[in-house]
């Protein structure tokens, strides 16, 4: 030890008697030298050892899920090989370095309620929720949507119109088209009724042929 911390004068604890119950600890007597440093003495037949104690402290970080954010960086290292929105929407928070929880108070809701929107079951995810996020995250919305909400986003009716057009069809044969009733085709088309992701691949496959 520092011959300086000698010249310091020592504090004494006083010695230690055990206690029933309790084991008795191998030493007789800590004289402490400074906040930090303190001395353990201990009686070995007619002398005594001492033994400088160190006190260190340590403060306490919760864990934020490194390892979570690291494992999923390295299966998408960039957003291009993301498909489902649930999983974009954990790219982009990890990216800006949030929890759950902090968009969930920007959205004004619970966080469980959150969670559900990263929950690759998922499918359908409103706009204007989606809007707020995308300010939160500071992307375009679209950066954050699939194929299926986009179509939703930017109005199923109008695009279900387009395609009628494009087609030469009415409403019934679009209808008869899609194996649904004449009145579920015009809801669709009046954006009264949102068309199921199902529905959605469906008519997409008869688009594509």
């Amino acid at each position: 030890m520092p011959p300086d911390v000698w010249k310091k004068r020592p504090t004494h604890y006083g010695s230690f008697e055990p206690k029933e119950g309790i084991i008795a600890p191998f030493y007789d007597d800590i004289i402490k030298i400074d906040d930090n440093v303190s001395l353990i003495q201990r009686k070995r037949g007619n002398r005594y050892v001492a033994t400088p104690m160190y006190l260190h402290s340590f403060g306490f970080i919760t864990p934020r899920k490194i390892s979570e954010v690291q494992k999923f960086t390295l299966k998408f290292p960039n957003a291009d090989m993301i498909t489902s929105v649930a999983d974009k929407l954990r790219y982009y928070r990890y990216k800006k370095g949030l929890l759950q929880v902090e968009v969930a108070d920007h959205l004004g809701i619970e966080r469980s309620t959150y969670i559900s929107y990263e929950d690759s079951t998922r499918d359908y995810y409103e706009g204007k929720i989606m809007d707020k996020i995308a300010e939160l995250l500071e992307v375009d919305v679209f950066d954050l949507l699939d194929d299926y909400n986009k179509f939703l986003y930017n109005g199923q009716g109008a695009y279900i119109k387009r395609l009628r057009k494009e087609l030469h069809i009415t409403q019934m044969e679009f209808a008869k088209m899609m194996g649904v009733q004449l009145f579920k085709a015009k809801r669709w088309e009046q954006n009264k009724v949102r068309m199921f992701k199902g529905t959605w691949e469906k008519l997409m496959s008869i688009v594509d042929d």
